[in-house]
């Protein structure tokens, strides 16, 4: 599950960096078609300014000046929007990156933990392993002690007997 989403976050984040890239020249674009609109607001400024008594509608007139304005305004605020477009696909690119490499740190920090584990279990089994062998040999010495004991114990127990005899005789 961890592998799957450090793919997903890596695919996402390298979706937004061509988002990101692949608009960097429509930006610019942009900016020059806004810069070049602001040229002519001037222009026509200029022109309004020298004859003020023109004719409104004339190419040079207010209505061109109204519209050249609105034009330049409509340009900056796509330029702005497309700015913050590509802002957002950098920072999720940037955040799918990060995610995806804490997601790294965290797995690798699980499988160096799980190899630890490992180890540890096996050594412990071997252990387990050992006691289990220990505790057959010392139940197996304990029988023959106890074997050992109990024929002795026979042994005393006839003397005894022989003894009680030779006292009653």
């Amino acid at each position: 599950a961890a592998r799957a989403e450090i793919t997903r976050l890596d695919t996402e984040a390298r979706e937004a960096r061509t988002r990101y890239d692949d608009t960097a020249d429509e930006e610019r674009g942009l900016h020059a078609r806004w810069q070049r609109a602001r040229a002519e607001v001037a222009r026509l400024e200029e022109a309004v300014a020298a004859s003020p008594d023109a004719d409104p509608a004339s190419p040079d007139g207010r209505d061109a000046l109204a519209a050249a304005v609105e034009q330049a305004a409509a340009l900056q605020e796509q330029g702005r929007a497309l700015h913050q477009r590509r802002e957002d696909d950098l920072e999720a690119a940037e955040t799918a990156q990060e995610e995806a490499q804490e997601i790294r740190t965290g797995l690798e920090r699980a499988l160096a933990r799980e190899t630890t584990l490992a180890g540890n279990l096996r050594r412990a089994e071997t252990a387990v392993t050992g006691a289990a062998r220990t505790l057959r040999q010392a139940e197996t010495a304990l029988r023959r002690a106890t074997g050992a004991r109990d024929a002795i114990q026979d042994q005393v127990d006839g003397i005894e007997a022989e003894l009680i005899d030779v006292r009653d005789e």
